[in-house]
């Protein structure tokens, strides 16, 4: 299980978006089996983040939550403008949209949200504190965020 986060930042919280996408992208070639592992390990809060090897693995994501920033005038990486992006202007389509939903059911790992007027199973893989009718954001069915 994750540790429980003490400080939740900008770097870490863009992680946790991109996060999800990884087992595509090994499946896919694009990222090593290392890579995933190092950053399964900061997303989980074992190690720190290196920003420097996000950008490099998730390079569309990163480029496109910078050029949201410099539009706004904001600050790329603040805490503000990724939970902004990520929840407003990220763009996804069918599971890489962000989605909000609410939790039905919370055991350890596995979830129930009631999500787009469907019970879909969701996964608490950062260990967050969940409970019945919390809000919750997703991301390729993993919950990244309670609203």
């Amino acid at each position: 299980m994750a540790k429980k986060i003490l400080f939740l930042d900008g770097d870490l919280l863009n992680l946790r978006y991109c996060w999800p996408c990884a087992k595509d992208k090994v499946h896919a070639g694009i990222l090593s089996e290392e890579n995933a592992a190092r950053l399964k390990a900061m997303a989980l809060c074992q190690i720190a983040v290196n920003r420097t090897l996000v950008q490099f693995c998730f390079p569309v994501a990163c480029h496109k939550l910078q050029s949201f920033a410099s539009s706004h005038d904001f600050a790329p990486w603040a805490l503000g403008t990724v939970m902004d992006f990520w929840r407003h202007y990220h763009n996804g389509k069918g599971d890489c949209a962000v989605r909000p939903a609410i939790i039905q059911k919370a055991q350890e790992q596995a979830v129930l949200v009631a999500c787009d007027k469907k019970i879909l199973a969701a996964f608490n893989t950062y260990g967050l504190e969940l409970g019945v009718n919390d809000e919750v954001l997703l991301h390729r069915r993993v919950i990244v965020e309670k609203k």
